[in-house]
């Protein structure tokens, strides 16, 4: 299964949630078996297991604008701060590339239900300057 994928100077990051290696670090519904601020530590790890893949997959990383996120949040019925959530992802972008390549549009949404009950699930598009 491939974690990239690139068209033109475009690379799409398939969907990356909150691992340690193999290890899933935060898993249940925000709102319910997570917290906020859990939820938004779990976007952050995202981010930085997005830059790895990028890193790991050759991309040089210093060439790359983030252009887009889609996060994705398992959420309790009642729980309506997605974009709070989604928060701990672009700030990590930002804090790392800074705000010139960081900045990026993005969506925050809650799900029913997410693969392996992972509390978050963040899936991007990054524009490799030339």
């Amino acid at each position: 299964m491939r974690r990239t994928a690139r068209a033109g100077n475009l690379v799409y990051l398939s969907g990356n949630g909150p691992f340690r290696g193999t290890e899933l670090v935060w898993k249940g519904k925000v709102g319910r078996d997570v917290s906020l601020e859990d939820a938004q530590a779990a976007a952050a790890l995202t981010a930085l297991n997005m830059i790895r893949v990028l890193r790991d997959e050759g991309y040089d990383l210093d060439r790359l604008r983030w252009v887009k996120a889609l996060g994705m949040v398992n959420s309790d019925p009642s729980f309506v701060d997605q974009a709070a959530v989604v928060n701990g992802f672009s700030q990590t972008i930002v804090d790392v590339f800074g705000e010139e390549k960081g900045l990026h549009a993005r969506s925050a949404c809650g799900m029913a239900s997410m693969p392996w009950d992972m509390a978050v699930e963040i899936e991007a598009i990054c524009e490799l300057e030339t």
